[in-house]
Order: C-alpha cells, then structure tokens, then sequence
C-alpha cells in the first residue's frame, strides 16, 4: 500500500494534515516555560531584636541601669524604636560620665558609649582625624583583642587605614555593606563612634567635594532601612551643634541629643568620689555636700581642676577664691562669649527689698 509522504509520522493515511491555528492548540506547540532564577535577600531580623547595655542585651529602656544619665535613655529610646540609627551628641560631650552605680568610675563619652551603652556589642569602631580608625572597648583588653578581628577580616588592618574622612567612611561603609548582606547568624552588632562631628561633616552652604562625599555617606546610613533594621548604630559627638553640617543636623533620620552640664546629685558625687581619703576641711571652706550645690554651671572637669588647684596650689579655698575660680571657669567654658562684670556698687546700697536682696544674694 502506498503512504502519502505528506502525512505526518503517526497519522492515520488519508488524515488531512493540521492547520496552522491546530498545530498552535496541540501540547507539542506550546514551549516549555523558562526555568526561574531564585534570588535570596539577606534578611533583617524584626526591630523587635535591638539590643544595648545589661547583662544579656536589654531591649527596653526601663531596662538600662539605673546610673545611665538622660540622654543615653532618649537615645536607647529612639534606637529601639527602629526609627533613628545615627545620633548627633552636643553639648558638654567633653566631660566625665559616670561609668557605674556607685560613683567609683568615671570616664570620657566615648568610654561610656563603647563600654557601658555598647557594651554587650560585638564591634565598636572609634573614628576622630588624629587618630584615625580603631577599635574601642574601653578598659577591657580581652574585648578589645576579640573585637579587632572582625573589622580586619574584611578591611585588613584597620590601624593601617589612612586617617583623612574620605578613605575611613569608605572602609566604614564596605564594613557595613558586608555586614548587612552576611548570614543573619554571622551579622554583628556594630556602633560607630565619631568625635569632633563638625570637621567630618562641616557647616557652611559652600562644601567642597570631600566634605560633600563624606556628607552624603552619613546620610545614606541615617536613611538606610536596612541599618535601621540591625543592631548597627552611629553616633557624632561635638561640642557646638551649630559647627555641624545643618544638612545632616536637620535630616529627619537623625536625632540630635544634648548632653547637659551635671546636675547638683551628680556633682556632689563626683566630689565624694575625687576627695575620698582626703581631708577637705584643710583646704576648704566648704564641705563637699556645699561645694556640689554652689557649683551650678560647671562641667566635672572644671570641678575637678577647681579641688586640684586648692589642695596642691597651697591657697585655701575660701569665698574670694571660689568666686575667682568659678568665674575663671565659666568664662572658658562659655568660649568667650560671657563675660562677668563686677558691680561698682552692692546690694547695701539698695534701700528696701529686703526679700528680693535675700533671694539674690541667695542666689549669688
């Protein structure tokens, strides 16, 4: 029997062969789908997982030890909200803080930052122009030894890093990116430290292009939801707010925090602290419970400076010389811009009021 070449292999003979539109409808015409590309994301844990200062990590502010000051707990505050990763500290950012409960151990902000607030993170890189980047764990040597691993795995010898902004913030960013796109079981918890903010980030409206890059690489941290998400944090520190780029100061991913001048508990117990042992009657007119009420407006610093110079300078420190001293003090922490002036006339002369000389005098 003779076969139609033209009918298709498997086709009864005499079977019209398909059309167009049939061959379109049948299974063997219509083309396997593409195979799909599967791309995995590092996840961010919940904010929920932000952790500081304790024993175990705390995640509340209630939480944080009792001797934290105020700031610190606005701070802990906002980062845990998973709102605001980068922090503006000014003010008096250049004084002790209290390092424990009792009053034993005080330290600088930087200190407290990395060895009390951070205390429990795995990571804590100290940036100023002087010294450039390095690792900062307070008084802890075995912490500091552990920690100075992690950022040279990926940045190599972090002490080799040159010091100007551009090149650390570089080294600071690729850290960072390396750590947000890692294993969630391989992240660390990691705070960047910056003193004198106000010559990474100036102000002024006309920025070169270095100080733009370095600008516009705190901002994109700031605004990360990425960072917010982690266990990463930044915090600037610099005396005057307003030497500090108002780009940055003023983005609303950022929280500026002012560190005030201690409170009247905090200074009689730094007073308790520096003249434990010592005899203050021999040099002072005035207790230590006096000296911490009648020092208003004086950093820790100051008050220390003002013992010192009383009980190794050889002069007593009675009413002539407190009042020198403490307006010696002021002055200089003012930067020049107050001024005491000593009145040609007293109170005495004033006849009357009698009520309102007391409460000046009081508060004089």
């Amino acid at each position: 029997m003779a076969v139609d070449e033209t009918t298709p292999a498997g086709a009864r003979p005499g079977t019209p062969p398909p059309t167009i539109a049939q061959a379109a409808t049948t299974p063997e015409a219509v083309p396997a789908p593409a195979p799909t590309k599967t791309v995995t994301v590092a996840s961010a844990p919940p904010a929920n997982d932000k952790t500081l200062a304790g024993n175990e990590g705390v995640s509340r502010v209630s939480a944080l030890p009792a001797h934290f000051p105020l700031w610190a707990a606005r701070l802990a505050e906002l980062y845990f909200s998973g709102t605001t990763s980068m922090f503006v500290l000014h003010g008096n950012v250049f004084d002790l803080v209290r390092m424990n409960g009792e009053g034993s151990r005080w330290g600088g902000l930087a200190e407290f930052l990395a060895e009390q607030l951070f205390g429990r993170w795995d990571v804590i890189l100290h940036y100023d122009l002087a010294r450039g980047l390095r690792p900062l764990a307070g008084s802890n040597a075995k912490r500091l030894a552990e920690m100075v691993t992690a950022p040279n795995r990926v940045l190599g010898d972090v002490r080799q890093i040159k010091r100007d902004p551009i090149t650390s913030l570089a080294a600071v960013d690729l850290f960072v990116q390396k750590n947000i796109m890692a294993d969630p079981d391989q992240r660390l918890a990691a705070a960047v430290l910056i003193d004198y903010a106000s010559f990474v980030a100036p102000g002024g409206d006309r920025l070169q292009l270095t100080d733009q890059t370095q600008l516009v690489t705190l901002l994109n941290w700031a605004a990360s939801p990425y960072v917010k998400r982690l266990n990463l944090a930044f915090v600037l520190m610099d005396a005057r707010l307003s030497l500090v780029s108002d780009r940055l100061t003023g983005n609303p991913h950022l929280a500026t925090i002012e560190v005030p001048l201690p409170a009247t508990e905090e200074r009689q117990l730094f007073l308790a602290n520096a003249t434990r042992g010592l005899d203050v009657a021999s040099f002072s007119d005035y207790s230590t419970p006096e000296l911490g009420a009648l020092t208003a407006g004086i950093a820790l610093t100051d008050l220390e400076v003002l013992v010192r110079s009383a009980r190794e300078g050889g002069r007593r420190l009675d009413a002539g010389y407190f009042r020198e001293l403490k307006k010696r003090l002021i002055e200089r922490q003012a930067q020049g811009m107050l001024e005491f002036v000593e009145p040609k006339w007293g109170l005495d002369t004033v006849v009357g009021h009698e009520a309102a000389k007391k409460r000046l005098l009081d508060d004089a």
